[in-house]
């Protein structure tokens, strides 16, 4: 253009040049009359006929010299087009992809957590309303293991998901049912599964060692269940050890503040401790030590009220009894043989209660034995025979409840 090469050429002049020059001949001056009257108008500042091109007309010019170019430029302007809105779809059912995936993610966590939490009640429930109806001595104490040790494994499965691997409330849960199996255990006389079950929850970290009343209660159960165990397999010193802990153990929790309801079963359990830790010290000769641990254990029995017929209370006060009888026997003949008297007038009282459970029975036939060895040093002959034909009844009936009984056997041989 004219003015691109010398800006100082005015815009009228450069509309004239370029609509003489124009190639297309309707664009052109009609005549050259009009021409020379643009020109003429130019020199006198007079507005002129002819007019500039529009831009949309240049453009229709351009398009016209140079179709091949525009077809090119057009089609890949297109292609650009459709490629860019191509891209845009995409991108917008992939985000729908996406959202519609997160709500279904959600969705599932959600239902997992529900199933999880749903999961973790009814274990809990089984463990501590089902289980315990396994407890009584009639019932099948292996089928009480095989589901006490199932359930230590679903407690271990929940622990070693992701979201719970540090799930306080499950580690509880999970030494709880430990105790729980080890008591199993002891009542079928495996002491060393019980220990080993035990070994697991007495520990420095333990996550029932802690201040609260419920869970010290369970490790204070642990210890002394441990020590029992011991002392079962005759390891006297350690379960010394292990009954002394759990004796204090009692004794802290004795302090704290309790709900009425549970102060009976921990003075029972107490007292449990305290005559298992006498027969440690009994069998190490320590007599005196022992007779401590039996006199503190008889209080916590007498304070606790008869629930029931013969109540646990008055089941442990039997055994007190018998094992301070047995500690006397040499030092003070004639208190033992009260001792012994108690023990025998009490389950005498309650034989109804004893007589269809083989493992009570079995007990009073020996505090019937160890009566009548006591009379008869005290030259009570008669009152010895008829004790001891009494210890025979009681041992006749025991096997009559459980035929399969070698020991019982032997035992009514004796």
């Amino acid at each position: 253009l004219p003015r691109s090469i010398n800006a100082n050429v005015p815009e009228d002049l450069e509309t004239v040049l370029l609509k003489g020059l124009a190639k297309d001949r309707n664009e052109r001056y009609a005549s050259i009359a009009v021409m020379v009257h643009d020109l003429i108008a130019i020199r006198e500042s007079q507005p002129i006929l002819g007019r500039r091109p529009s831009r949309w007309n240049l453009v229709l010019r351009w398009l016209k010299r140079n179709r091949l170019t525009a077809l090119v430029g057009g089609v890949l302007g297109s292609l650009t087009m459709i490629a860019a809105l191509v891209a845009v779809v995409i991108l917008f059912v992939k985000q729908r992809e996406v959202q519609v995936a997160l709500q279904t993610s959600e969705q599932n966590l959600k239902t997992a957590n529900e199933n999880y939490w749903l999961g973790r009640d009814l274990l809990d429930k089984w463990n501590a309303e089902i289980i315990p109806l396994l407890a009584d001595d009639s019932a099948d104490p292996q089928l009480r293991q095989e589901m006490l040790a199932d359930s230590i494994k679903f407690y271990q499965h929940f622990l070693a998901k992701e979201n719970h691997h540090q799930d306080h409330e499950l580690d509880i849960a999970t030494q709880i049912t430990r105790v729980q199996l080890a008591e199993a255990y002891a009542s079928s006389n495996q002491w060393q599964q019980a220990i080993a079950q035990l070994e697991l929850v007495v520990t420095a970290d333990s996550p029932l060692a802690t201040t609260s009343p419920t869970e010290m209660r369970w490790y204070a159960k642990a210890v002394a269940n441990l020590g029992l165990g011991h002392l079962q397999l005759r390891e006297t010193n350690e379960a010394i050890k292990r009954l002394t802990q759990a004796v204090a153990l009692y004794d802290k929790l004795a302090t704290e503040n309790l709900a009425d309801s549970t102060r009976p079963t921990l003075s029972l359990e107490h007292a449990a401790v305290l005559t298992n830790l006498s027969q440690a010290y009994r069998s190490q000769g320590k007599h005196e030590l022992s007779l401590q641990q039996l006199q503190q254990a008889t209080l916590l029995c007498e304070q606790v009220p008869n629930a029931a017929n013969y109540s646990k209370a008055q089941r442990l006060l039997t055994q007190i009894w018998d094992h301070e009888a047995a500690l006397l026997a040499d030092s003070n003949p004639k208190q033992a043989l009260d001792c012994s008297q108690k023990s025998v007038a009490l389950q005498t009282q309650n034989i109804e209660f004893i007589r269809t459970n083989g493992k009570r029975i079995r007990q009073y036939a020996t505090s019937l034995h160890n009566l009548a060895i006591l009379q008869q040093k005290q030259g009570d002959v008669q009152a010895a025979l008829v004790t001891l034909q009494q210890t025979v009844e009681q041992r006749q009936t025991a096997i009559l409840l459980q035929p399969t009984s070698p020991k019982l056997r032997s035992e009514l041989s004796v």
